[in-house]
Parts: structure tokens; sequence; C-alpha cells
């Protein structure tokens, strides 16, 4: 007995796993893995939406930048041990949450839920750091600019003074 292993894609979803049976038709194949039956019936994250499929290893969320954990939940209809991992503390970086789930032989299937934070969001957030930055120091902003305007002007009258000079000692030759 060899087990093969499968790897698909369809609608964007990656199907992973191993064939325990291949039953083929004259219109499909229908791939039965029997490890995966009840593993899990369903991975929630409570506030968004999860489309699952105890096929499917990968997931993709999208959070507000404002979102440092996920609270999540696994319905199973067996006696499967369920680990969660990485769902607290969450940071900008790409991060993942696990959801490892371990049945009666010993077997672990990881779920992988890969955290990916909102560019619009950052993009907010980013114009409130530079709005608040421009609060807090904006006095010092308009003396620098002031400074700077005031140096550049002394420039142009000492380089309209040297010039002058150096005309009028040209003109006395």
């Amino acid at each position: 007995y060899k087990e093969y292993e499968f790897v698909y894609e369809e609608e964007n979803e990656k199907y992973h796993g191993i064939i325990d049976l291949m039953l083929i038709y004259p219109d499909h194949i229908d791939i039965i893995d029997y490890k995966l039956k009840n593993i899990i019936d369903k991975i929630k994250i409570e506030g968004y939406e999860l489309k699952f499929s105890p096929i499917v290893y990968s997931y993709d969320l999208e959070l507000p930048t404002d979102v440092n954990s996920i609270k999540v939940d696994v319905n199973k209809s067996n006696d499967n041990k369920v680990e969660i991992i990485g769902n607290e503390n969450i940071k900008e970086n790409d991060n993942k949450v696990f959801v490892d789930v371990t049945d009666i032989s010993g077997n672990t299937t990881r779920y992988t839920i890969n955290i990916k934070y909102s560019k619009v969001d950052n993009e907010i957030e980013t114009m409130k750091n530079v709005k608040k930055f421009y609060e807090k120091n904006k006095k010092i902003i308009f003396i620098s600019l002031g400074v700077i305007g005031f140096i550049i002007l002394v420039v142009i009258i000492v380089n309209t003074i040297k010039d002058k000079k150096l005309d009028d000692e040209f003109n006395k030759l």
C-alpha cells in the first residue's frame, strides 16, 4: 500500500491531502481522504467570515490595524484535540495563526490562517500619525521654516552685496 498526496487549487482555494480512494467516473473523479473525514467541522473567527473546508489548509484573513487578537472557535463532532496557536498579540508583520487538530490516532493536521492588515487602514493610520506629529510640533516647524527663510534671505543679500562690489570694481577698470 502506498499513499499518494494530492494538491490542487479551485476557485482560489488550495486542497491538499492523501488519496485513500479514487473513484473514476466518465465525467469526473472523486478523491476521498478518510483521514480528513470529520477532523473538524468548522473554524469560526469572531467578527469575520472564513469560508472553511476541512481539506483546505491555508486561509487569508485581512484585519484592521487596531486588532491585535482574534477569537477562534472550532466546531468538532468527535474527540479530536484542538490547539490554537498565535491568535493573541498579533503584530503588523506577516503573522500566522495555527489551528492544530490531533485525531485519536495521534495524527495532526495543521490549518494556517495568514493574517494581513488592511492597506487602507494602514494609510489612514499613517495620515493620523502625520496629523498628530504636525499638531504636536507645528510651533517648532514654523520657527524652523522662519529660521531657514531668514538664512536664505541673508545669503541672497550677502551675494547681492558681493556682486555689486565686484561690478563696481570691474567698472573702475
